[in-house]
């Protein structure tokens, strides 16, 4: 499954099974690219490619090598792009198909990535990498016997293999047990992987992850700092250091890894924004934050994101309704348009309310598969929920905000509301009845609505033939999503 990783792939093993493709120069080459990524110079990696794909745009190698990096890089969506591209001009060659594999598995594709998995073995009999991506999906679609014999394959392979191969050996072995739950062997397996690779960031940074979901900070803290240790001048790279950071509450790491990329790439709105919410989150400074989500928005007129955290600095933080209205009518383009004149400038609170409309159609809808009547939404309550969800953003930094922690609020919070949904909703003037909150991190209101639905004690207060009226506010800023909803009850 889609945990990131990396290749040097030994391309000359893997080609003997391929379809023919064009003969280039030796240099530079999808090996020397990929060469640059394990030394932690993915721009440059990415260049290189970009270039050879400009000059030899029928070379499926070259694709399917780009389709590799641009997962690295968690650009999940170009890199299956890429890949089906390479499949097109290659369909049966077993480096493009091994690619093909993992691109799919980590774009949660799991049963192509199996179905591909096995044509890749079939094409590349001898390739470590085709029977270790393969073993990985079909870890995820649960056929583990099946798995565990091609991780043994691939570990066999891998003896007279590179580094690479080793660490993806680990890596896969530590993805099936991941899968079946045994965390213990699991982080074995990755350390392994660490150990086979110590000079490929990437390495480090899956290991935060896993820390991270297994709620050790701690631990992921030290591998952080070591994977900052080995982050060279590479904007992407810095950038995917600063979201593990972010992930793991560790604003030291995000803060210095955000403004090493904004140095190499000056007018970032993504580096710009975040490191607004890291002004406020770990220094308590709205007024660099303002400066911050301005300059974002300055590089991107049509940044949506900076413009509603901007608004939000000035509503919740500074307290200044006048200026918060103002930039939320007058700040952001419509998408398309550069430098907007006023009249076509974005309703940032608007837009707003037009997502609570989204999220209460899809609620709607699953009460109706359900037997259950409509609800209505309150413009109180999406006050309020809307409110507590950048306080979840402008809290961070605080070890209170994990878990169920995340629905309440403490009294020296920046931007606190009140201590809980009922204080919270009372706080806009709502009356007080019985009331119900999920929080969850998606990438817009339909898709919150479907997880919460999909949980069992989530699902609950939504399909209650008590339920009134429901207010959902949400913010998003790169990496970092909430959606908030809270809900009434009649009175019986």
């Amino acid at each position: 499954m889609r945990r990131r990783g990396g290749a040097i792939l030994l391309l000359a093993v893997l080609l003997a099974a391929c379809d023919p493709v064009a003969a280039k120069p030796s240099a530079p080459s999808a090996e020397s690219a990929l060469a640059l990524m394990f030394q932690n110079r993915y721009a440059a990696a990415t260049s290189q490619l970009q270039d050879l794909i400009k000059a030899h745009p029928q070379d499926a190698k070259d694709h399917a090598a780009y389709a590799l990096v641009l997962n690295y890089q968690t650009k999940q969506k170009a890199a299956l792009d890429e890949a089906k591209k390479a499949q097109t001009i290659a369909p049966h060659d077993g480096f493009v198909l091994t690619i093909l594999t993992r691109v799919e598995d980590w774009n949660d594709d799991i049963q192509s990535a199996a179905r591909d998995g096995a044509a890749a073995v079939k094409a590349a009999p001898k390739s470590t990498l085709a029977h270790v991506f393969y073993a990985e999906a079909l870890a995820d679609v649960g056929q583990y016997a099946d798995a565990q014999t091609h991780l043994a394959k691939g570990a066999d392979l891998a003896k007279k293999g590179s580094d690479y191969d080793k660490a993806e050996v680990e890596r896969n072995w530590a993805n099936y047990y991941r899968d079946k739950k045994d965390y213990p062997q699991a982080l074995a397996h990755l350390k392994l992987a660490a150990g086979a690779q110590p000079k490929w960031v990437e390495r480090l940074l899956e290991l935060a992850r896993f820390s991270i979901a297994r709620q050790d900070l701690t631990g992921a803290t030290q591998f952080l700092e070591r994977a900052a240790t080995l982050s060279p001048d590479d904007a992407g790279l810095r950038e995917q250091l600063g979201e593990v950071a972010l992930f793991a509450q560790d604003y030291d790491v995000a803060k210095s890894a955000y403004q090493a990329a904004l140095q190499l790439q000056p007018r970032s709105a993504l580096d710009l924004k975040l490191l607004g919410d890291i002004a406020v989150a770990k220094d308590k400074d709205p007024t660099t934050a303002i400066r911050d989500e301005r300059a974002a928005i300055a590089a991107e007129p049509t940044d949506q994101e900076a413009g509603a955290y901007l608004v939000a600095v000035l509503r919740y933080l500074n307290k200044d309704e006048t200026a918060a209205a103002k930039a939320a009518m007058e700040t952001v383009a419509p998408s398309g348009v550069g430098a907007a004149p006023a009249a076509t400038y974005v309703d940032l609170d608007k837009a707003a309310v037009d997502r609570q409309a989204l999220a209460l159609a899809t609620v709607n809808r699953y009460r109706r598969l359900a037997g259950l009547g409509p609800v209505t939404s309150s413009t109180v309550i999406h006050q309020s929920g809307l409110a507590h969800a950048f306080y979840t953003f402008f809290n961070g930094a605080l070890a209170s905000i994990r878990d169920l922690g995340i629905h309440k609020e403490e009294a020296s919070g920046q931007g606190y509301i009140g201590d809980n949904v009922l204080t919270r909703a009372q706080h806009f003037g709502y009356p007080q009845r019985s009331m119900a909150e999920v929080i969850t991190h998606r990438t817009d209101p339909a898709a919150a609505v479907s997880d919460w639905i999909d949980s069992v004690y989530h699902r609950f207060p939504l399909l209650r033939a008590d339920l009134l009226e429901l207010g959902y506010g949400d913010a998003y800023l790169g990496p970092m999503t909430v959606q908030v909803m809270d809900m009434s009850y009649r009175e019986t």
